[in-house]
């Protein structure tokens, strides 16, 4: 995705790849930017 991020967005990638409308792919793209550390341990909940 980071060479896509060169090129297009990511909803517009989203469109283009999985055919997606507009509105679905912004939603889905805000929703994955803020999973970033899903499945990771947090350093300072130790």
């Amino acid at each position: 995705m980071a060479e896509v991020g060169v090129t297009m967005n990511a909803w517009e990638y989203r469109q283009e790849w999985y055919g997606e409308d507009e509105k679905t792919a912004k939603a889905r793209v805000r929703g994955l930017e803020g999973d970033g550390n899903r499945g990771r341990k947090n350093a300072s909940a130790n």
